[in-house]
């Protein structure tokens, strides 16, 4: 079926799935504000890995924290934004036991209703241009992208470095999942597109990971990236990174890692509280 949204038009449907949790500067404020909270209320005088990761988060978006935290976080009235506000409540109550719960954690994130919108966002851009074969980075590790795209009817492949995700990833319904580390170490086939929906969060080397999924897509094929601006989004990359993950990126920085691939830019249709791009190999 053809489709019927000009890029303007896809532009402010994208922005209507994301205002049905609330309007996309609040939903940043909610979660700079909570991340900060995290920050100065429970890790601030600890020295472990939970600490040292949100405070990078939180640097690179160079907040000030004591302001933040001294004002009062915007009120998010529709029923999906009362959930996210909710489940950054209960991330509060479980910061004294991360090393029990971070993982557990994610899976509640990833299976929220809220985060569903996020998806719905992204998948709203990316239908009018995936095609044929597509792979999707760490499907295992935000399994429920996987039921989104099972609807879709798309030929799905999928990588992961941890069994239990390639595992998830394989009962999902993708064709074929390998373990490894990297789309570097993975097989070496042809793609009509890639779909990386938060999928540099659990890459070790982006700029690296990103010039082999180059290598696999085959010329026109398409690039589609969402992905939780860290500077917009703290709360929601900690969670990530805390959960198994590695990288936290800002939108200015994975636009400049794209543009080294050589990619041609198709669409960008939100660059914050998500990135959500199109790019094109020629």
């Amino acid at each position: 079926m053809p489709d019927v949204f000009s890029d303007d038009e896809r532009t402010l449907v994208i922005k209507n799935e994301l205002e049905l949790i609330g309007p996309p500067r609040d939903i940043s404020n909610v979660s700079i504000y909570y991340a900060s909270r995290w920050w100065t209320d429970f890790l601030k005088d600890l020295t472990n890995r939970y600490s040292s990761i949100l405070l990078h988060i939180l640097n690179i978006g160079r907040h000030n924290i004591n302001s933040i935290v001294k004002s009062r976080p915007p009120l998010l009235r529709s029923s999906l934004g009362l959930q996210f506000i909710e489940f950054h409540d209960a991330v509060s109550r479980s910061l004294a036991k991360l090393d029990e719960a971070a993982e557990l954690i994610k899976a509640a994130m990833i299976t929220s209703s809220w985060h569903r919108a996020f998806r719905a966002a992204f998948l709203e851009a990316a239908k009018r241009h995936i095609t044929g074969k597509v792979l999707v980075p760490y499907l295992g590790e935000v399994f429920s992208l996987g039921e989104d795209l099972r609807e879709l009817g798309l030929e799905i492949f999928s990588y992961d470095r941890r069994e239990d995700a390639a595992a998830d990833a394989a009962m999902i319904g993708a064709g074929r999942v390998e373990l490894a580390n990297s789309a570097c170490e993975a097989a070496k086939a042809s793609y009509d597109s890639v779909l990386a929906f938060d999928s540099f969060y659990f890459s070790y080397d982006p700029l690296a990971e990103l010039r082999c999924l180059v290598d696999r897509l085959r010329r026109g094929g398409k690039l589609v990236v969402a992905n939780a601006d860290a500077a917009s989004l703290p709360s929601v990359a900690a969670v990530y990174l805390w959960g198994g993950g590695h990288t936290a990126l800002a939108q200015k920085d994975l636009d400049n890692i794209i543009r080294i691939t050589g990619l041609s830019k198709v669409a960008i249709y939100l660059r914050n509280p998500y990135y959500i791009a199109i790019f094109e190999k020629h």
